[in-house]
C-alpha cells in the first residue's frame, strides 16, 4: 500500500494559490460555487453527522473539554 505525505507547508502554498485564483473570479462564479457546496453539504448531512460522532468519541477519549466538544459537535441544524 502506498502512502502519500503532504507537508503543512505544501498545503498552505496550495491554499494560497487557490485563494489567488478565487480572487480573480467573478461574483457569479463564486456564488454558483457556494451554492454547489451548500447543496453537497445538505445532501451529505447524515454522513457528516455520523463522521462527526466518531470524531467526538475520539475527542472524549482524548479528554477534550466540554465547551470544546460542544463547539465541535454537529447535528443537522448546525450542518
Amino acid at each position: 500500500m502506498a502512502s502519500t505525505a503532504v507537508s503543512i507547508t505544501d498545503i498552505c502554498l496550495s491554499a494560497q494559490g487557490a485563494a489567488r485564483t478565487l480572487a480573480m473570479l467573478g461574483s457569479d462564479i463564486k456564488d454558483r460555487a457556494l451554492e454547489a457546496i451548500a447543496v453537497a453539504l445538505l445532501a451529505r448531512t447524515d454522513e457528516i453527522v455520523a463522521a462527526n460522532a466518531v470524531d467526538l468519541e475520539l475527542g472524549r477519549e482524548a479528554g477534550l473539554s466540554g465547551p470544546l466538544m460542544d463547539r465541535l459537535a454537529l447535528d443537522a441544524v448546525r450542518v
